[in-house]
């Protein structure tokens, strides 16, 4: 049997490392994908305001209580949107250290 040359082993090695990277960065992408969906949607739900000429003390605070709802999924929306897309970054830069 031919023994390998060091490059082909190290290319090889290479190679199978931007593998690993890229099989954890679609997962990422797709849930980056869903968060930004649902940002969207509580966007929506936040600016969707039912205005009745008549409403209630408990319509305002059932409102009130949806809305503090809405705004706090809305953060850690965002939040897992801002971590999701540092460790896209970092996986990208990753790959492209090892395509080098």
């Amino acid at each position: 049997m031919k023994r390998k040359n060091l490059f082909d082993l190290l290319a090889l090695k290479e190679k199978v490392s931007s593998n690993k990277y890229l099989q954890k960065l679609k997962p990422l992408q797709e849930e980056k994908i869903k968060v930004e969906k649902i940002l969207v949607q509580l966007n929506e739900l936040k600016n969707d305001k039912n205005t009745s000429i008549s409403t209630s003390a408990w319509e305002l605070k059932s409102a009130s209580n949806i809305q503090e709802k809405i705004f706090e999924q809305i953060s850690l929306a965002n939040l897992r949107l801002k971590n999701i897309s540092h460790e896209i970054f970092k996986l990208e830069k990753k790959i492209y250290r090892t395509s080098i």
